[in-house]
C-alpha cells in the first residue's frame, strides 16, 4: 500500500494547459504558477487502483500529483507550499523525501523524434515503452499522451507513462537510475517535489485530436515491474551525463553534457539556447555546435548516426524554438530599457529647459 500525495493548487491557478483559436492560430495558455496548495492524500495498491485515481484526477484542472511526503511543518491557513527547503520568503518546507521508498513512478518521455510508418495513436505509446529496460516489456502501465500531443503534427512524441513496481524506490535512486542509464527518460518527475502533472489540456474553440484516447490502462502479462535497486557507481564518468557535474548555466556546459546519454542533453541544450537567446539563435550555427559536440562524446547505447541526421536534430531544434524561441534575449531586453530610460531622461531635461526658458521671458 502506497500513499500518494495529491495538492490542489489555490484558485484562480490552474495546473494544466489550455489552447483556443487568435486570428485562426491555435494559441497555448502556460501552467499557472501557483504557490499555495490543498494537500490530499489517497491510499493505492497497484496498476489498475493507479489508473483509477488518475483517470478520476486528470478532470480536476488545479490537481497534480506529487513523490513527496507531507512532513511537520504547520499547513498556513489550511495551505502548504511546493517546497521541501526553506524559500527566501521563510515559507516552507511542507514536504521531505520518503526514505521508505515508493511503488509507483511516472516515465516522462518528451519530444522522443518518431519513427516513419506507423501510426501515433496506434503505435505511439508502445513505441515509448519499447525504448526502457527489459524490465518494463510486457508489463501493465497507464499512459496519458502530454498536452500538445498531436496539436502540431506527429513528428515527436511526448507522454507520461506510468509504472507500478514490485519492490518500493526512493526519488534519489531513481533520478540516478534515470540520469545514469536512461537514454529517453526525463528524471525531472522523480523529483521529490516536482509537479507530475496529471490535468487533461482545456480546448476552448479547438478540438481536442486525441478525443477519448489521451489516457487509458494498457494490461499486459504482468502488473508490476521487478527492478533491482540502482545503486550509482562509485566512480562515474564526470564529462557527460553519467554522474556529470557541470554547471548548466551556459550553453557550452550543456553541450559538454552530452554522451553518453543523448536524447535529454540535446533537448536541454536547444531549450536553453532559445530561452536564453530567443530569436536570435542561429540555427545553423547551433546545429554545428550540436554535431560537434555529439561527434566528441563518448558512445551510447544508439548509434550517433541518428542524432547526428538532419531529421532527428530539424526536430529538437524545431521544437524547442516554438517552445522558448519567440521573445526578445534578455540582454537585448536590457539595451533596450537602458535606451527608454535615457530618452525619457532626456525629455524631461527638455521639458524643463522649455520650462526656464518661458520663465525668463
Amino acid at each position: 500500500m502506497n500513499k500518494i500525495t495529491f495538492i490542489i493548487a489555490e484558485e484562480p491557478h490552474i495546473l494544466c494547459k489550455e489552447f483556443h483559436k487568435v486570428d485562426g492560430e491555435i494559441v497555448k495558455r502556460d501552467y499557472g504558477n501557483a504557490t499555495w496548495y490543498e494537500h490530499n492524500e489517497v491510499d493505492i495498491s497497484n496498476i489498475n487502483e493507479l489508473s483509477e485515481f488518475f483517470t478520476m484526477i486528470e478532470s480536476v484542472p488545479n490537481a497534480c500529483v506529487l513523490r513527496g511526503l507531507r512532513n511537520e511543518q504547520p499547513a498556513i491557513n489550511g495551505l502548504v507550499t511546493r517546497r521541501k527547503s526553506k524559500g527566501s520568503d521563510e515559507l516552507g518546507p511542507h514536504y521531505k523525501e520518503n526514505t521508505d521508498g515508493l511503488n509507483w513512478c511516472c516515465m516522462d518521455f518528451d519530444e522522443i523524434p518518431f519513427p516513419d510508418g506507423l501510426d501515433p495513436l496506434t503505435d505511439g505509446i508502445e513505441y515509448l515503452v519499447s525504448l526502457l529496460p527489459a524490465e518494463f516489456q510486457g508489463v501493465t502501465y497507464h499512459y496519458q499522451w502530454s498536452s500538445s500531443a498531436g496539436i502540431k503534427g506527429w513528428n515527436t512524441l511526448s507522454a507520461h507513462v506510468w509504472f507500478w513496481f514490485c519492490e518500493s524506490h526512493t526519488d534519489t535512486e531513481l533520478q540516478h537510475w534515470a540520469l545514469d542509464t536512461q537514454e529517453f527518460v526525463d528524471d525531472a518527475p522523480f523529483r521529490t517535489v516536482q509537479p507530475n502533472y496529471t490535468a487533461r489540456p482545456i480546448f476552448i474553440g479547438v478540438d481536442d485530436p486525441l478525443g477519448d484516447r489521451r489516457s487509458g490502462l494498457v494490461s499486459k502479462a504482468s502488473d508490476a515491474v521487478s527492478m533491482p535497486t540502482y545503486v550509482r557507481p562509485v566512480a562515474v564518468y564526470s564529462g557527460g551525463s553519467f554522474g556529470g557535474t557541470h554547471n548548466h548555466n551556459t550553453l557550452d556546459s550543456l553541450l559538454a553534457d552530452i554522451g553518453p546519454r543523448f536524447h535529454m542533453p540535446i533537448v536541454r541544450a536547444c531549450g536553453h539556447a532559445f530561452g536564453k537567446y530567443g530569436t536570435k539563435v542561429d540555427v545553423w550555427e547551433l546545429k554545428e555546435k550540436l554535431r560537434e559536440a555529439i561527434i566528441n562524446a563518448p558512445q551510447g547505447r544508439h548509434s550517433k548516426s541518428v542524432y547526428l541526421s538532419d531529421r532527428y536534430l530539424n526536430q529538437v531544434i524545431g521544437c524547442a524554438q516554438r517552445e522558448f524561441g519567440n521573445h526578445t534575449p534578455p540582454s537585448e531586453m536590457e539595451i533596450l530599457k537602458k535606451k527608454l530610460e535615457k530618452t525619457t531622461y532626456e525629455y524631461w531635461q527638455s521639458v524643463r529647459l522649455l520650462k526656464n526658458i518661458k520663465g525668463r521671458k
